[in-house]
């Protein structure tokens, strides 16, 4: 069984039935396997299904450590290690106990450290977007291809506390 393939069944298990009501009121009638969608199609919400966070935009920031140097591009890096850097989802999070909404980014970070990997999420104002290349949708990349399928804010705080998975494909996976 492929990773994401045992990590989507773990969601299944655990998600919480009114999760799966969410998807459920939302989901059309032909069924769409979400590893098949492209980020930017996606809608996360929580397992209460009071927040949600639609993605409108991709960007990345990469990067290759190659012995004493980094490089950007898959031309400069002969035998680096790699890619390291950050995927940034930018998008409208909702509150459907208050009615409102917000830009926020979710950052994915992948570094060269312990612990390797994780989100960063960010109100618009506090974001730093310095390096970030903004895809166009036809590269944007599919859910089953990401090391992740839910997104969990670092601090308690942040708007996406509690854990947020892609329950919906809206328009064109």
């Amino acid at each position: 069984m492929h990773r994401s393939d045992r990590a989507l069944a773990t969601i299944s298990q655990a998600l919480p039935l009114a999760a799966l009501a969410v998807w459920g009121a939302s989901a059309s009638a032909s069924s769409v396997d979400l590893r098949a969608c492209r980020l930017t199609s996606l809608t996360f919400h929580n397992a209460a299904g009071t927040h949600s966070f639609r993605v409108t935009e991709f960007g990345q920031e990469r990067f290759f450590a190659c012995n004493d140097t980094n490089a950007r591009s898959a031309t400069d890096r002969g035998n680096c290690r790699g890619p390291f850097g950050r995927q940034v989802l930018k998008g409208e999070f909702a509150d459907s106990t208050t009615g409102s909404s917000r830009p926020v980014f979710a950052q994915y970070w992948t570094l060269l450290a312990l612990p390797c990997c994780g989100w960063e999420v960010s109100e618009e104002i506090d974001f730093d977007d310095t390096g970030v290349e903004w895809l166009p949708r036809e590269e944007i990349p599919r859910l089953g291809t990401q090391p992740y399928v839910s997104i969990k804010g670092i601090k308690e705080s942040s708007a996406f506390a509690d854990e947020m998975f892609p329950l919906e494909c809206n328009g064109d996976p």
